[in-house]
C-alpha cells in the first residue's frame, strides 16, 4: 500500500517531494517497484521537528534558565524543556524523559544544557545533544534507531551513545564514565575509544591519555524480607574487597521514579524508616578507590504496614467547647 507519494509525504521537509525522490534514487519506472524496495533518502531532506523533552521527577531544589532568559526560576515535574534551555540542580535530583522514551537522572549540583533536541518526523530516529558542565547524571537510552544521534559533551570529553545504560561525571579537571550497559564512544581532543559495559574511563583536561579500567564489582545483597510490615527495616550487604564505599539510592517504585534516599557510606547496612506504604526500590553500588562506581544491586521492597484508626479522646460526643 505505499507510495512515493506518501512516503515523501511522511518523511520529507516541505523543500522536497516524490520526484525529488524518484530522481534520487534513479527510478524510471513506478509501476515496477515491487514491496521490499530500498528506497535512499538524504539526512537533510527529513523533516526535524524540535522535540522537547519533560520533567518527570524531582526531589530536591533545582532550577531552569529558558534560552530567551537572563534569570533562572523553579523547575517543577510536568515542565517542558526546549532547546536552549539550562537545568540546574542544587540539592536537588531530576529525571528528565526525552521523545524516544530515554531519560537521563540529573544528581546534585549539576549543570546540563540542552543543545539540540530533534526528532526527524515518523522515522523514529533523533538527534539529541547535550552540555553537562559539571556534576554527574545518569542514562537510560533504548537501542536507537539507525541514523540517530545521542552525544553529552562535557569539557574535556564526548560520550556518544549506541542505545546503552551509563553515568558520567564532569568537573573541573576531569570526565568520568562509567558504562552499565551496551557501548559508548568516549572522546577527547587527542583521541578515542569504545568503552564497553562494565567498564570505566576517564580524561583529565588536557591529557592525550584516556585511561580505562574494570568497574568494581557490585555488592551482593542479603535482604531478609521483600515485603516490610514494620519499620525501622534493615538492608545488608557483603563486604566488597574493591570497595571503599557505598552508595546507596532509594527511589519510588523503579529507578525512574522520586529519589527518597541518597547516601554515601562506608558500612554495609543501611536503616530504612519514615516512608509511605507503597512500592520501592533500593539500589546499592560499589565504589572504589578512584570514585568509579559499580553496576547497581536493585532489591524491590514493598512496605505494608498496618494502620490504626485514630479514636477521638476529646471532646466527647455531647461535651460543649467555649
Amino acid at each position: 500500500g505505499d507510495t512515493l507519494q506518501t512516503i515523501s509525504l511522511n518523511l520529507l521537509s516541505h523543500k522536497y517531494n516524490w520526484s525529488d525522490v524518484v530522481k534520487h534514487n534513479r527510478i524510471e519506472q513506478l509501476d515496477i517497484l515491487a514491496p521490499g524496495s530500498i528506497i535512499r533518502i538524504p539526512m537533510h531532506w527529513l523533516k526535524q521537528q524540535p522535540q522537547p523533552a519533560i520533567v518527570i521527577t524531582l526531589d530536591g531544589m533545582a532550577q531552569i534558565k529558558k534560552a530567551r532568559s537572563s534569570r533562572y526560576e523553579t523547575l517543577k515535574v510536568g515542565m517542558l524543556i526546549q532547546v536552549g534551555d539550562e537545568v540546574a540542580t542544587r540539592n536537588g535530583n531530576v529525571v528528565i524523559e526525552f521523545a524516544d522514551n530515554s531519560t537521563i537522572r540529573l544528581e546534585a549540583n549539576s549543570n546540563l544544557f540542552f543543545n539540540k533536541l530533534s526528532h526527524f518526523g515518523k522515522t523514529g530516529m533523533v538527534d539529541t545533544r547535550l552540555r553537562l558542565k559539571n556534576g554527574s547524571l545518569t542514562t537510560d537510552i533504548p537501542p536507537l534507531v539507525k541514523g540517530s544521534r545521542y552525544e553529552i559533551k562535557t569539557p574535556s570529553a564526548v560520550a556518544a551513545v549506541r542505545g546503552t545504560e551509563f553515568r558520567l561525571h564532569s568537573s573541573d579537571n576531569e570526565t568520568r564514565l562509567e558504562v552499565l550497559e551496551g557501548i559508548v564512544e568516549f572522546s577527547g581532543k587527542h583521541g578515542q575509544t569504545m568503552v564497553e559495559a562494565g567498564k570505566g574511563a576517564s580524561i583529565k583536561n588536557g591529557s592525550p591519555r584516556i585511561d580505562v579500567i574494570n568497574l568494581p564489582s557490585p555488592p551482593r545483597v542479603q535482604l531478609t524480607q521483600n515485603t516490610i510490615r514494620k519499620l525501622p527495616a534493615k538492608v545488608q550487604w557483603e563486604k566488597n574487597k574493591d570497595a571503599e564505599s557505598y552508595q546507596i539510592q532509594l527511589t519510588q517504585k523503579d529507578k525512574n521514579g522520586r529519589l527518597i534516599q541518597d547516601k554515601i557510606q562506608q558500612d554495609n547496612t543501611i536503616s530504612i524508616d519514615q516512608i509511605n506504604n507503597g512500592d520501592y526500590e533500593v539500589s546499592i553500588r560499589s565504589i572504589n578507590a578512584k570514585g568509579y562506581k559499580s553496576n547497581d544491586t536493585v532489591s524491590k521492597l514493598s512496605v505494608e504496614i498496618d494502620t490504626v484508626k485514630a479514636q477521638l479522646v476529646t471532646p466527647t460526643p455531647s461535651e460543649i467547647i467555649e
